[in-house]
C-alpha cells in the first residue's frame, strides 16, 4: 500500500508564514467585500477591543444590508484601515448570499460587483503594505514580499518578492528568512538549493518560527540535508505543532501511519491528526487527509470519506484536489460515477496548469460522451500535457501519431513521444521504441 511522501506537508504557500499564535479574542463586526481560498476581505466596522491586527484571533458576524449571515472565528492576516483579510477556522461567511442581497438577487451582478469591490480593497492593502514597507516596517516588507511572490494582487515578481524579504531579514525577521529559505527549496527566482533553503529555514526556526521548524524537519525526515541530531525532525515537529501549526499535525500524522522516528504505528492516531489538521481549512491539508483515506496503510480505504475531502478542497481551487474529484467521479470511487461532472473538475484543474487533468480532459473530448466530440481540442489538451510534464500524454500522442486513425501519421514525431516519455520512466514507451514504434 502506497504511503504518501513527507514532502507533502510542507508549508508552501499562501501567508501561512504570516500567522503566529494568536494574541487575543476581538469581536469584529463587518461586511463581506471579497473571497480568495479561506480568506475573507472585510470591511469592519466595529471591535469591541480596538483595532484587529495581523495574528489576532477575532470572533466575528458578517452582514449585508444589515441582515446577520454567518458567525465563526477567523485569523486576521493583512490589515489596512478599516479593512483586512481573515483566514477563517469556523464557520462559513455566505458571500454569494451576501452579494445576492447587495445586488437585489441579480446574481451575474452580483458576482460582477464582488470581485470588482475585492479588487479595489486588495490594491488598497497593497498600497498601505508598500507605504509601510518603504518606511522600513519588517512585517509590510514580509507581506509585499509574500504577494510578490504569489502574485497576489501584483504581478508576480521573484525579484522583487527576494528584495523585499531581504530588506526584512536586515531586521532579523523571522517569516523573511523563512521566505527566503522557501524561494530556495523550490527555485522560485533563484537556483534550487536545499542546503542553502536549510540554513535560512534554521535561522528562522531558531527564532521559533512554526513554518521554519516544520519545513526544517521534512527536509530531515527525507535524508536531504546534512544528518540531524538524534530525534530532531520528530522535536521540531511536536515544537511546531504545539504551537498550532495544521501543517505539523500532518507531518506528526504520517509518522504514524508509517510508524516512523519513534513514533509506533497506530492508523487511528494518524487519522486523528490529520482531521483536526484538515480542519483548518487549507485545502493541501484537506488532501492530504483524503489520501489518508484513499491509501490506508491499514489496507481499509475509505473512499467516500477521501472523495468528500477531495472534493472540500477541490472547492477551495485547489488543482490537484479537482483532479482527485474529477477522477472519483470518473471512476465512482466514493460517489456515483458522473462523466459529465468528472469532465468539468478536469477543467478546472487543466486550466491551473495540472498535466494529468490536461490528459483526461482531452479524453472528455475524444469520447463526445459528455461534451461535443472535438480531435482537434483533444490533440491541443494532450500536446499540452505532454508539454507539462505528462509521460501518459506524452505516450498516447506517440501511438496516436504512430496508428494515423484520428490525425495525420508522423512516425518520427511518434519517436520523439516515446523516447521522451521513455528518458522520464515511461516504460511501456521505452517497449515501443524498443519495437521501432509499432503498436
Amino acid at each position: 500500500m502506497p504511503h504518501r511522501s513527507f514532502c507533502g506537508f510542507l508549508v508552501i504557500g499562501g501567508l501561512i508564514a504570516a500567522a503566529t499564535p494568536a494574541l487575543s479574542q476581538t469581536d469584529l463586526r463587518g461586511v463581506v467585500v471579497g473571497r480568495r481560498g479561506d480568506q475573507v476581505l472585510v470591511r469592519y466596522e466595529t471591535s469591541l477591543l480596538g483595532s484587529p491586527q495581523a495574528g489576532d484571533s477575532v470572533r466575528f458576524v458578517l452582514t449585508a444590508r444589515g441582515v446577520d449571515l454567518d458567525a465563526g472565528t477567523a485569523t486576521v492576516v493583512e490589515v489596512a484601515g478599516d479593512i483586512l483579510w481573515a483566514r477563517i477556522i469556523s464557520g462559513r461567511p455566505q458571500l454569494e448570499a451576501a452579494a445576492s442581497i447587495r445586488a437585489s438577487g441579480n446574481a451575474a451582478y452580483a458576482a460582477t460587483e464582488t470581485r470588482a469591490r475585492s479588487e479595489v480593497f486588495d490594491r488598497m492593502l497593497v498600497s498601505s503594505l508598500r507605504e509601510r514597507a518603504r518606511t522600513g516596517d519588517p512585517d509590510a516588507q514580509f507581506l509585499l514580499g509574500v504577494r510578490y511572490r504569489d502574485g497576489n494582487g501584483v504581478e508576480q515578481d521573484y525579484a522583487e518578492a527576494r528584495h523585499w524579504f531581504e530588506r526584512a531579514v536586515e531586521q532579523g525577521h523571522a517569516g523573511g528568512q523563512f521566505s527566503l529559505g522557501r524561494l530556495y527549496h523550490f527555485g522560485d527566482g533563484v537556483p534550487e538549493d536545499l542546503e542553502v533553503a536549510a540554513s535560512w529555514y534554521q535561522r528562522a526556526a531558531d527564532q521559533e518560527f512554526p513554518p521554519a521548524r516544520n519545513n526544517l524537519a521534512q527536509l530531515y525526515l527525507r535524508k536531504i540535508v546534512l544528518e540531524p541530531a538524534p530525534g530532531e525532525a520528530r522535536r521540531l515537529l511536536e515544537l511546531a505543532a504545539d504551537q498550532g501549526l495544521p501543517h505539523a499535525l500532518l507531518g506528526q500524522a504520517v509518522l504514524y501511519e508509517n510508524g516512523a522516528e519513534g513514533y509506533p504505528r497506530d492508523t487511528d492516531q494518524a487519522l486523528r491528526l490529520a482531521t483536526k489538521a484538515a480542519d483548518s481549512g487549507f485545502p493541501d491539508l484537506q488532501v492530504g487527509l483524503a489520501e489518508m483515506h484513499r491509501f490506508r496503510a491499514d489496507a481499509n480505504p475509505d473512499l467516500e470519506v477521501a472523495f468528500a475531502w477531495y472534493r472540500r478542497a477541490a472547492e477551495q481551487g485547489l488543482a490537484h484536489a479537482q483532479f482527485r474529484t474529477g477522477w472519483a467521479l470518473q471512476f465512482g470511487e466514493g460517489v456515483p460515477a458522473d462523466l459529465g461532472e468528472a469532465c468539468d473538475w478536469y477543467e478546472h484543474a487543466a486550466e491551473a496548469g495540472h498535466a494529468d487533468a490536461m490528459n483526461q480532459l482531452a479524453s472528455c473530448y475524444w469520447t463526445g460522451k459528455t461534451r461535443a466530440r472535438d480531435l482537434e481540442t483533444a490533440m491541443e489538451w494532450h500536446r499540452r500535457a505532454a508539454d507539462a510534464g505528462s509521460t501518459t500524454a506524452m505516450h498516447t500522442l506517440g501511438l496516436l501519431l504512430v496508428s494515423g486513425d484520428a490525425v495525420p501519421r508522423d512516425p518520427v514525431q511518434a519517436q520523439r513521444y516515446f523516447k521522451q516519455a521513455c528518458e522520464a520512466g515511461h516504460e511501456t514507451s521505452c517497449e515501443q521504441l524498443v519495437n521501432g514504434g509499432n503498436r
